[in-house]
């Protein structure tokens, strides 16, 4: 495996000091967040509370001023680096705790939350840390989420929307549901859950009128959001230009396509693809090209055929080795309020490996698996597993910052990498390639047009929304979604997969020419999810380095 020279890249005492005390604040005051980075904590929870959000912004303000101080005085280019992603990630939660204020703006980030909090009592087969006694502690938690909830809404902070309306009485129904699955649970354990399912189906009844707030991204907190806490640098006029030329990239790829492969649409309508010939699969045992009434066995088949070939031709293109396979298997409704279809838990203590949580709408189906759908959770695999999020995240104990890169990651790192592993999808086939490149557009679409939208004017924004409908029909057809508007959400991965390829590029330039690509990629992923232009600039200052065996 190709990795940095452990010996070199050794960041100072003062510095390690530092980042330990970041680890350990984001441990402490967002216990459940990080649990979905990495180990869980079982043992403490989220203080919402005012006294504690306001302690929790205070402490990230000093730790900015203590890592603002260190910068200006480092020397090596190590500690440069390291000083620099901290300085982003503390730059990023203080956004968020200052800035967005999700906790005093909408109730989502409750259920989330909450979600969150019950999720690794859910895991199958069950982690042996998970007892009825740390269950109870988080569903006292969860009440205590929602009755601060319940008072910011009094006080005219939060105003519900009807699909927050919905979503209350969606995650009564999914802890129930999650309650039930367990098994046999003690009295004080159905007390809990019914008073927490009370207050969230009275919540909603008084609250189905109200009507939400618009809200929205201003311009100078966009600007340090791109610039700041993804650590781009860049501006958002900058962006904004990048991110549309990037993405008539993947139009045109997508368009040429479709002229050798058929439309996108036929791909949806097509149940009898011969896949296993065209991708040269080996199949599990008793593996059926169609699937219909529930029959969960065979669509679990056929994801765990996908990962093992994925695994298979990723080897010798994208890696040397892969890592140690994670487990697939079928979440529950819980999973909802966290991901759309899939998550993705690296988890990293005893018992608790690494795994790739499934929605039961993906498993659960009454219509056959037709080739867009094995395309679609191809993909999906391609991105959570191999060559995604997986392979990344194992590798990151061999970066600089090593042991705390399960917390002080960055989401345009992760995301970034795992847009551009998608890349493999065209490496198996046309249609490979078309779900790859519709899978990037999705990312990149609502970006730019946000962000033209807020830099030039929604003039412009209709033009360049005009320009995408007329030249590429197939795109509006397939009914691309623009995030309620904006589509914030999908700008990490679209930021962050222009950030790989640069950071790809800037290493594959420095380096003598023959270099494979698996031992460039090798020694980009061993840095683990960091900024991606911060691990180019390790990589190419330093150089490159001897293969381990």
């Amino acid at each position: 495996m190709m990795i940095f020279n452990e010996k070199e890249f050794v960041i100072s005492e003062p510095l390690q000091h530092l980042v330990a005390r970041i680890y350990k604040l984001y441990r402490e005051k967002q216990p459940v967040g990080a649990s979905l980075c990495g180990s869980v904590q079982w043992d403490r929870a989220e203080d919402l509370s005012d006294q504690g959000l306001a302690d929790y912004a205070e402490a990230l303000k000093s730790l900015a001023t203590d890592v603002s101080v260190f910068k200006s005085k480092a020397i090596g280019l190590t500690d440069r680096v390291v000083a620099e992603e901290i300085g982003r990630f503390v730059e990023e939660k203080l956004y968020q705790a200052s800035v967005q204020r999700l906790y005093y703006t909408s109730f989502m980030p409750y259920f989330q939350l909450i979600a969150a909090s019950l999720l690794p009592f859910s895991l199958n087969p069950p982690l042996p840390e998970a007892t009825d006694e740390r269950l109870s502690e988080r569903l006292h938690a969860a009440q205590g989420w929602l009755d601060l909830a319940a008072r910011r809404q009094e006080l005219g902070f939060i105003v519900a929307s009807s699909d927050e309306v919905s979503a209350a009485q969606n995650l009564a129904t999914a802890i129930v549901e999650f309650i039930r699955l367990r098994g046999t649970i003690s009295s004080r354990i159905a007390g809990q859950v019914d008073q927490l399912c009370s207050k969230l189906h009275r919540w909603t009844v008084g609250l189905e009128g109200a009507i939400l707030p618009k809200r929205g991204l201003r311009p100078e907190h966009l600007e340090h959001l791109l610039s700041n806490c993804f650590g781009t640098g860049q501006s958002m006029s900058w962006w904004a230009n990048t991110l549309t030329e990037r993405m008539f990239v993947d139009l045109d790829n997508f368009a040429h396509i479709e002229k050798e492969a058929g439309t996108f649409q036929t791909l949806s309508q097509l149940t009898d693809w011969d896949f296993v010939s065209e991708w040269g699969m080996e199949l599990d045992d008793h593996l059926e090209t169609n699937v219909v009434n529930n029959d969960p066995s065979s669509v679990l088949n056929w994801l765990h055929s996908v990962y093992r070939h994925l695994r298979s031709k990723a080897m010798g293109t994208y890696v040397h080795t892969t890592a140690p396979t994670a487990r697939i298997e079928v979440g529950n409704r819980l999973l909802s309020f966290l991901a759309t279809e899939v998550l993705y838990l690296p988890l990293s203590e005893s018992g608790q490996e690494a795994r790739m949580l499934v929605s039961p709408m993906i498993v659960y189906r009454n219509t056959p698996m037709n080739c867009r759908f094995r395309l679609h959770t191809a993909l999906a695999i391609a991105h959570e597993l191999c060559p995604g999020h997986h392979e990344h995240v194992w590798r990151r104990t061999y970066g600089v910052m090593g042991p705390y890169l399960d917390c002080l990651q960055s989401s345009v790192g992760l995301e970034g990498w795992a847009v551009f592993a998608e890349g493999i999808m065209a490496d198996l086939s046309p249609k490979g390639a078309l779900e790859m490149h519709y899978s990037r557009i999705r990312r990149l679409m609502p970006s730019a047009i946000a962000l033209t939208l807020m830099e030039k004017g929604r003039d412009v924004a209709n033009i360049l929304l005009q320009d995408i409908a007329s030249h590429y029909p197939s795109i509006v057809k397939e009914g691309m979604r623009y995030g309620g508007g904006l589509g914030w959400a999908s700008l990490p991965y679209a930021v962050g997969l222009v950030e790989t390829e640069r950071a790809l590029e800037q290493m594959n330039s420095a380096y003598p020419k023959g270099e494979s690509v698996p031992a460039i990629t090798e020694r980009y992923l061993s840095q683990g999810p960091m900024t991606p232009c911060l691990i180019a600039r390790l990589a190419t200052q330093a150089g490159p380095r001897e293969e381990r065996k």
